[in-house]
């Protein structure tokens, strides 16, 4: 019994170290233009095997971390950036034994994988990014013009505009489109916003919003006003949170609305983002703030005067 109470007390002990060694982990999130910029070969395709290569210890961020080398095989689809004449590329990721944000790798994978040569002679590759190897792209697509950003961005959009594409991989792509401001980028979100789906509606939404977007406000406010059973409810804060984005006057009477809202979160964010405006406009829909049973509500109307125009 003794035996098993210290081996417990080992693996207690030895679970709290390595929650406090990665706790101060920070995972970087998805930079697209230097993902793109780094990478010497960019493929669609589907990853056919994956196997172990050995064990190796990587760096992150001062720490030590053990980690597993696999090697992956790729089938290529069409190739994004750079030149290859094989239809199978091989190339090699890491995963680790504690959870650090890594992006794994597995069979039957599809997407755009993002590489640099292993070897001098490029037979073999290794994942430019540990933490985002891959994003979400179509096996079968319409062919992209224009630089190779360009056309990384609409493989992307292709996710959103193709009907066999699955709900995660619809609300994977508006993830990778959501800080990409472009013509494009936008004119795909409000097509999404127009999804059957309540939860790739409200997310496409979001998305415009946080760019000062109100083509879609109506939906928010309708969802945010009447949340739906239909609806996650993080997507919810999330749109409430997104009214951040909003500086276009043409929002002041939604976001007044907004203000009755039995969501906290759309309180608070409506408030911000009419206070942010600093137009006259703005004085008396705040002024009800001011009798809000939240107190950051009550805040944003507190502090108007200071800025108002």
């Amino acid at each position: 019994m003794f035996w098993m109470l210290k081996s417990f007390a080992s693996l207690f002990f030895a679970t709290i170290i390595l929650h406090s060694s990665t706790s101060a982990v920070s995972f970087p999130s998805l930079n697209l233009p230097a993902l793109t910029g780094k990478s010497s070969l960019i493929a669609v395709g589907k990853v056919v095997s994956v196997r172990y290569d050995g064990a190796e210890t990587v760096s992150v961020q001062g720490q030590s971390f053990s980690a597993k080398r696999k090697l992956a095989e790729l089938q290529v689809s069409r190739l994004i950036k750079g030149q290859s004449t094989n239809s199978t590329i091989y190339f090699e990721f890491v995963t680790t034994i504690i959870y650090l944000g890594f992006g794994d790798i597995f069979v039957n994978q599809t997407g755009m994988f993002f590489l640099i040569p292993k070897s001098p002679h490029g037979l073999t590759f290794t994942v430019t990014d540990n933490y985002h190897p891959v994003v979400v792209a179509v096996m079968t697509a319409p062919k992209a013009a224009g630089s190779d950003y360009e056309r990384v961005i609409a493989e992307v959009v292709n996710v959103l505009a193709l009907p066999q594409t699955t709900l995660d991989e619809k609300m994977e792509a508006i993830s990778v489109l959501d800080p990409i401001i472009t013509p494009d980028t936008t004119t795909s979100l409000r097509s999404a916003a127009n999804n059957l789906n309540m939860n790739v509606k409200l997310r496409a939404v979001s998305a415009l919003l946080k760019r000062n977007d109100i083509t879609k406000i109506e939906i928010a406010e309708k969802a945010l006003l009447q949340t739906s059973k239909e609806a996650d409810l993080n997507l919810i804060r999330g749109l409430a949170s997104s009214l951040h984005g909003i500086k276009d006057i043409k929002a002041i009477a939604t976001l007044t609305r907004l203000l009755d809202s039995s969501l906290v979160e759309a309180r608070r964010s409506a408030a911000y983002a009419l206070r942010q405006m600093g137009i006259s406009g703005i004085i008396k829909p705040l002024t009800k703030a001011l009798y809000d049973k939240d107190q950051e509500v009550r805040y944003q109307a507190v502090i108007l005067r200071s800025g108002v125009k």
